[in-house]
């Protein structure tokens, strides 16, 4: 659940997706959807809320109203991301390892570091390419680090689970059984 409050009026998101669709600018499609915000102060409302989220990630497309690089490794989609939308939490890449863009491991960090983002994230496992991608990321210091530590303060404990169940259910699912 997201919520921001302007004046007096409580505004609740339920899920992500809502709150996606009613930070966007009004289309049309949106509107003949459902989806889009009913008012501006709604819009409003759930732009600051997705302001408030502790963290993001950039995605490796082109917004070629904007520029011909992938938004990652794009200084202007990182400051629209922090200035215009006014997001202040922790920002990561996607994974650096898909192969989205071009450039070694090494070279992929180091613009997306270096366009504006907190922290570059790798994810296959191949140890070379995590070694390549920590060698030009730097260090996390200064408000990339506060915005860390701020995003790391917001979590919560996980609800308990059974174990047990877990992975029976797992055990059941390999074995072709539906219900665990």
């Amino acid at each position: 659940m997201y919520s921001h409050q302007v004046g007096a009026e409580l505004f609740r998101f339920p899920d992500l997706r809502t709150l996606m669709a009613r930070a966007t600018p009004l289309r049309s499609g949106d509107q003949l959807a459902g989806i889009a915000a009913a008012t501006d102060v709604e819009r409003v409302a759930a732009q600051a809320a997705l302001a408030d989220l502790p963290m993001g990630m950039t995605a490796h497309i082109v917004f070629r109203a904007l520029s011909d690089r992938p938004a990652t490794q794009d200084p202007a989609m990182i400051a629209l991301i922090r200035d215009r939308i006014g997001f202040d939490g922790l920002l990561m890449t996607d994974d650096l390892s898909m192969e989205a863009l071009s450039g070694s491991i090494g070279d992929r960090t180091a613009a997306s570091i270096a366009a504006g983002v907190d922290m570059a994230l790798h994810c296959n496992g191949d140890m070379a390419e995590m070694r390549d991608c920590a060698s030009h990321c730097g260090l996390l210091e200064g408000a990339a680090l506060a915005r860390a530590d701020a995003a790391l303060a917001r979590r919560h404990a996980p609800d308990p689970v059974d174990i047990h169940a877990l992975e029976a259910e797992l055990d059941g699912l390999l074995r072709g059984r539906a219900d665990g």
